[in-house]
């Protein structure tokens, strides 16, 4: 990922449509990529908004807080439902 965004710059951006992308958006925005969105926005938006929002502001105590509560849970979640198919 740290070559595609020294070779693409501001053009690269992650575009999530997972309910993961919370996951990963702290690591995507260390190496400069903003991330802007995740299957989370259809089930909780206020708790994703929230969630960016704090991002945005380096506020780690909100999105490690939110990640706990709300997020990990439904990755969890996800990822138990499809091993049962």
């Amino acid at each position: 990922m740290v070559s595609i965004r020294r070779k693409l710059g501001d053009r690269f951006a992650y575009l999530g449509g997972l309910p993961t992308a919370e996951v990963y958006a702290a690591a995507y925005k260390a190496i400069g990529v903003p991330v802007y969105s995740s299957a989370v926005f259809n089930f909780i938006p206020k708790t994703a908004m929230d969630f960016y929002r704090a991002l945005a502001s380096g506020d780690e105590n909100t999105t490690n807080a939110l990640l706990d509560r709300f997020l990990l849970p439904i990755w969890k979640f996800a990822i138990a439902a499809r091993a049962t198919r």
